[in-house]
């Protein structure tokens, strides 16, 4: 597997993860966009995007150092990919 595949595969999982965190939230009944529960909806939510592209920059700076993939290379990609999300 070329590096390019396994930079594309990442890439979809983090975009996968990124909208399906955005899908939690929901408009409250009482149409108060401002309330204590939205706005620590917010704060979680940009805590975990931060999160999220300091782990997907970090995994293409790691990425760059390698000019092709040896057969091991995704599984680890998998692996890391697994223990820290």
């Amino acid at each position: 597997m070329n590096k390019s595949r396994v930079e594309a595969l990442t890439d979809g999982i983090f975009a996968v993860i990124m909208t399906l965190t955005v899908l939690e939230f929901k408009v409250p009944e009482d149409g108060n966009l401002f309330s204590h529960h939205m706005l620590l909806l917010l704060l979680i939510y940009v805590t975990m995007f931060v999160a999220l592209a300091s782990i997907w920059n970090a995994h293409h700076q790691i990425m760059s150092f390698l000019k092709q993939t040896k057969n091991v290379v995704p599984y680890l990609v998998n692996l890391t990919l697994f223990l820290h999300l």
